[in-house]
C-alpha cells in the first residue's frame, strides 16, 4: 500500500515538472547579453542597451563603448562595473603605476589619484 502511494506521488510530481514550463537559467540569474557592436552600459553610446562586454574587452567606459586599458577600465574615468565583463574589470587607479590621463599626477595639488607622468611625451607633472 505505501509502495502504491509513493508511486503515485512520484508520478505527479513528474506530470507537474513535464507540464510546466522552464524557465531559461540567464533570466533567473538576471545576465544580460553581451554586446554584438562594441557598444554597453546604460548612458551614452550605450542608450541604455544594458549589453555587457566581451572578453577581448572588458570594460565599458562612460562613454558606452566597450574597450580594454585605462581609458575604458578606471573607475575614475566613469568605468560602468555593472556592464563590464566582470565587477572587477572596472578598477581604481594604482598610486605611482597609472599613467595620468588628465595631465595631474602624484597626491598633493590636482593630483589626487597618484597618477604618474607618461614615459614619454612632453606633457609632465610638476612638482607643485
Amino acid at each position: 500500500m505505501i509502495r502504491h502511494i509513493r508511486l503515485m506521488l512520484a508520478s505527479a510530481f513528474v506530470g507537474i515538472a513535464l507540464a510546466t514550463p522552464l524557465t531559461p537559467i540567464p533570466n533567473l540569474l538576471g545576465t544580460r547579453a553581451v554586446s554584438p557592436n562594441g557598444t554597453c552600459g546604460a548612458q551614452a553610446a550605450g542608450a541604455n542597451n544594458r549589453f555587457t562586454c566581451p572578453a577581448d574587452t572588458p570594460c565599458c567606459s562612460s562613454h558606452g563603448y566597450c574597450g580594454a586599458g585605462d581609458s575604458y577600465c578606471l573607475t575614475t574615468a566613469g568605468c560602468q562595473a555593472a556592464f563590464s565583463l566582470s565587477t572587477v574589470s572596472c578598477h581604481a587607479p594604482q598610486d605611482g603605476k597609472t599613467v595620468s590621463p588628465d595631465n595631474t599626477c602624484g597626491i598633493v595639488g590636482d593630483g589626487k589619484y597618484g597618477y604618474r607622468c607618461p614615459a614619454t611625451g612632453a606633457t609632465c607633472c610638476s612638482a607643485q
